[in-house]
Order: C-alpha cells, then sequence, then structure tokens
C-alpha cells in the first residue's frame, strides 16, 4: 500500500484518514523530500531585498551625505576666513593710508601755519621798526636844523620862543599820535594771531577727535575679528567632533559589513554541506502486509 502524505490544510481530514489504515502497517518507509536549492544572491541584491541589509545601505548613504554636505561647510568656512583676512587687510591698508595722509596733512598744516604766522610778525616787526626809524630820523634832522640855527639870540622876542615851543610840542604831539597807532596796531595783529591760533586749536581738536574715532573703529573691527576667531574655532571642533563620529560611523559599518560576509560564509558553507547530503527524488512508502 502507498500513502502519500499532504501537509496542507485542507488536505488534514484525508490525511488523517489514510494514517488510520497505515496504523497496522509491518514497515513503514520514510524517504526525506528533495530540497530545492534556491539561487545564491548576491550582495547587492540582498542589500535591495532584505530589510536588516537596507538600513546599513541607508546609512552608508546617509554617511556619504552627511560628507558632502561636511566637505562643502569646511569649503565656506575656509573660503569666510580668507574673505575675512582680506577684509582685514584692507582695513588695516586703508587705516594706515588715511592715517598717514592726516598726519601728513596735520603735519603740512602747522607748518603752513607758523611760517605764515612767522612771516606775519617779522612783517609787523618790520614795519613798526621803519615807521620808528623814519620818526627817529625826524627827530635827528630837526635836531640838527636847531643846532645849525646862527639865531641864538638870548633877548629874541617872545613870538620866536613860542614858536619853537609850539614846534616842540608839536613834535611830542605826533610822537605820541604815530606810537598810539602802533600800539593799537600792534594789537590788532596780536589778536588777528591769537584768533588764528584759536582757528588752529580746533582744528587740531576735530583732527584728533577724527583720529580718536579711528580707533575706536578700529577696536570694534578687532573685537569683531576676534569673535569670528573664536566662532571659527568652535566650528572647526565641531567638525572635528563630526569627523569622528563619521570614523566611528565608518569603523561600526565596516564591522557589520564583515560580520555579514562572515554570515554568508556560514551560510554558503551550510548550503553545500546541505546539497551534499541530500538523496535522489522523495516519496513517502508505507508497506502494509495484506
Amino acid at each position: 500500500m502507498i500513502v502519500n502524505m499532504n501537509p496542507a490544510r485542507d488536505m488534514f481530514d484525508e490525511t488523517q484518514h489514510v494514517l488510520n489504515f497505515a496504523a497496522v502497517a509491518k514497515e513503514i518507509l520514510i524517504e526525506e523530500q528533495q530540497k530545492i536549492v534556491k539561487p545564491k544572491k548576491n550582495r547587492f541584491s540582498q542589500y535591495m531585498e532584505r530589510k536588516s541589509l537596507s538600513v546599513p545601505f541607508m546609512q552608508i548613504i546617509e554617511e556619504d551625505e552627511k560628507d558632502i554636505e561636511i566637505n562643502k561647510l569646511k569649503i565656506m568656512i575656509s573660503d569666510l576666513y580668507m574673505e575675512m583676512e582680506q577684509k582685514r587687510l584692507e582695513y588695516q591698508q586703508e587705516l594706515s593710508e588715511e592715517r598717514e595722509y592726516i598726519r601728513s596733512e596735520y603735519k603740512k598744516f602747522i607748518e603752513e601755519l607758523r611760517e605764515r604766522h612767522m612771516q606775519q610778525k617779522v612783517e609787523a616787526i618790520n614795519k613798526v621798526k621803519r615807521e620808528y626809524e623814519e620818526i627817529i630820523q625826524s627827530l635827528n634832522r630837526n635836531r640838527r636844523c636847531l643846532d645849525d640855527s646862527e639865531v641864538v639870540i638870548l633877548d629874541s622876542s617872545s613870538d620866536e620862543d613860542d614858536a619853537s615851543e609850539r614846534t616842540s610840542k608839536q613834535v611830542i604831539i605826533d610822537l605820541e599820535r604815530i606810537t598810539t597807532e602802533q600800539n593799537d596796531k600792534i594789537k590788532l595783529l596780536e589778536q588777528n594771531l591769537k584768533c588764528q591760533n584759536e582757528k588752529s586749536n580746533k582744528e587740531i581738536s576735530e583732527l584728533k577727535e577724527h583720529i580718536r574715532a579711528l580707533k575706536e573703529e578700529e577696536f570694534k573691527l578687532k573685537v569683531t575679528l576676534d569673535e569670528a576667531e573664536q566662532a571659527y574655532s568652535e566650528l572647526q571642533l565641531e567638525l572635528r567632533e563630526a569627523d569622528t563620529k563619521t570614523k566611528k560611523l565608518i569603523s561600526e559599518k565596516l564591522q557589520l559589513q564583515e560580520k555579514v560576509e562572515q554570515l554568508e560564509e556560514v551560510i554558503t558553507h551550510l548550503t553545500n554541506d546541505s546539497d551534499e547530503s541530500e538523496d535522489d527524488p522523495c516519496q513517502i512508502e508505507h508497506v502494509v502486509g495484506s
């Protein structure tokens, strides 16, 4: 008697009925079914089909994207740092040129102002000197005229004495008038010099204020540059940490790949051993004595 057993659920009743009749069998021979050899799958198909292996593949893609993003950030940081360095050098160059220009203009202005004051002072002194020399020469001429006069008569008339006295008084009055005028001119020159000095001091104060503002701006830019350098250092630290994490992930990925390859080798070895131990096409025969 040959009995065919089917493990399907819908054939359970029939299989049980057949086994009941086979209970009286004297000898039962069971042949194992031939295992179906599944085609070997390469690593790419395993990455595409198995969920457990698709996760590392996605991780690899994400890690590649992270590496690309990190490289872009590094390039951006390098470009930004180079741009900041170039701006700093340009600002220092402009500040140095402006400072040198202000210094030269200020020095030139002071020299011109000093020369102008000295020239005005020399001109005023020469003018007063000439006027006093003219007065002295006039007095000397009058004195010579008086000395050379042959009219030395003790009993001269009162009219001549009065005329000489009036002449002397007039000369004294003229000298006082000229002296007063010269003093007024000197005071006027002193006032002009004072005004020019005040104007120069005001311009010097404005230049000093401008230089102070430039120094404050330079200090602010230096503070900004220091903050940018600190931010750059922090960003470099974050990038190093990200690189460390990335290297760690890559190491874990390589270890996982090695484990997967080892598992593949074990599975392949087990599959080959199973193929060698398989027999001919199977069927289950139950021999029942009649």
